[in-house]
């Protein structure tokens, strides 16, 4: 039975430590196979970085990381290309800061492919996309090949200061600068893949709007499983770990004595399956999963540790946040709102993973509903912390 893994391990640490891993290779294939711009929103704790991570493992042709997996058996070349992988996440403390985190992440990422970062200094105070077109053309003068660009979590400069418009704004401008000089470079034929991740639009509606060929896969119903685990993965690949659970399940009181394999599957089911982005295929939460089966435990411990900060903020300034009702319905383009100013509850829960989308109505909009029990029980958790530290004491 192989090792559980943990949070914050990297597609390479899973893969040479011998720790499960869901395979999820045949939509990187897809991905790759004529390159392009893409995009994914996902909830927090949805293993957005670790898909990034396999695709920048993938592009750098390291095929011994996928022995075994479907796309080592696929007709992909595991050529080698150069990789820029970035992760916008870091402090937004001080002057410039998103500035200081592009700059950070782009000498991390020179040094990760052999370029002095100081040869990308071209002058006294370069900007963060200066020092982006001065590494893609390095590589690809250096390599001959076409650069991949990967961005983790590109909105979270401006969705954890969503309580001051102002910093939102300028952290928004700078990222749009950034991504103005990433489409450059795609238009100049030295950039051939991007693939760009966040739990919101709000960066990516203007940001980038002017690439071509630009796909969005968060709505797609062929990308509904792209994370998070489908019920038919969760059996085939958890199903060593059942027994043992089983057991653990019915000592600890979290289900009688005479309870079964099925009935565990349907209690687990109930707890953490239920996530859609199409409204028909669902997926379970994959970061629960693994806590779940690390801590032997039914709770809502995991998926309250990934509350997302913009979603506190927001709820501070949102009146009727405790009368919210478990479902909603919406159209797509609330979902998709990029309005900083005016981004609403219903969208702010979508993708924080406290709502999904549980089918689509003949009007063309979304009916929303909280997925399952453990998402249930984090929202009145969350809202009785929140409402209980913002509101005044009764004498």
């Amino acid at each position: 039975m192989l090792k559980l893994p943990s949070a914050g391990q990297s597609f390479a640490q899973i893969r040479r430590g011998n720790f499960l891993y869901v395979d999820k290779t045949r939509y990187l294939h897809e991905m790759v196979t004529d390159g392009g711009c893409y995009f994914l929103s996902r909830p927090p704790r949805f293993g957005k970085t670790l898909l990034i991570g396999a695709l920048a493992e993938l592009m750098k042709g390291n095929r011994e990381l996928f022995k075994g997996l479907w796309i080592d058996s696929s007709n992909h070349d595991f050529k080698q290309y150069p990789v820029i992988s970035l992760t916008m996440v870091g402090s937004l403390e001080g002057k410039n800061p998103v500035e200081k985190i592009i700059k950070s992440q782009l000498f991390k990422a020179a040094e990760a492919n052999s370029v002095d970062p100081n040869s990308l200094i071209i002058m006294k105070s370069p900007r963060s996309s200066d020092i982006l077109a001065k590494l893609v053309v390095t590589l690809h003068k250096v390599t001959g090949e076409r650069v991949t660009v990967l961005i983790d979590e590109h909105d979270a400069p401006v969705r954890d200061v969503l309580d001051d418009i102002t910093r939102a704004k300028k952290n928004l401008a700078v990222l749009h600068g950034f991504y103005g000089s990433l489409k450059t470079l795609v238009d100049q034929d030295l950039v051939s893949t991007v693939f760009v991740t966040g739990v919101t639009k709000l960066v990516l509606g203007s940001g980038f709007s002017g690439f071509n060929g630009y796909s969005d896969f968060t709505f797609e119903p062929e990308y509904n499983a792209i994370c998070g685990f489908t019920p038919d993965e969760f059996l085939n690949c958890f199903e060593p770990y059942l027994p043992d659970l089983l057991d653990r399940f019915k000592s600890g009181g979290h289900m009688p004595a005479e309870g079964d394999r099925e009935s565990l599957i349907k209690m687990i089911f109930d707890c953490y399956d239920g996530y859609s982005w199409d409204g028909e295929n669902r997926v379970l939460n994959p970061g629960s999963i693994i806590e779940m089966l690390g801590s032997k435990e039914l709770d809502t411990r995991g998926f309250n540790s990934g509350t997302p900060t913009f979603l506190l903020k927001v709820l501070k300034h949102e009146k009727n946040a405790d009368d919210f009702h478990e479902t909603a319905v919406v159209r797509k383009n609330t979902l998709n709102s990029t309005d900083i100013e005016n981004f609403k509850l219903d969208s702010v829960l979508f993708h924080a993973g406290y709502l999904t989308i549980d089918k689509k109505l003949n009007s063309g909009e979304y009916l929303l509903k909280r997925p399952n029990k453990e998402v249930r029980r984090a929202w009145d958790d969350a809202l009785l912390r929140f409402f209980s530290r913002i509101r005044p004491k009764i004498p």
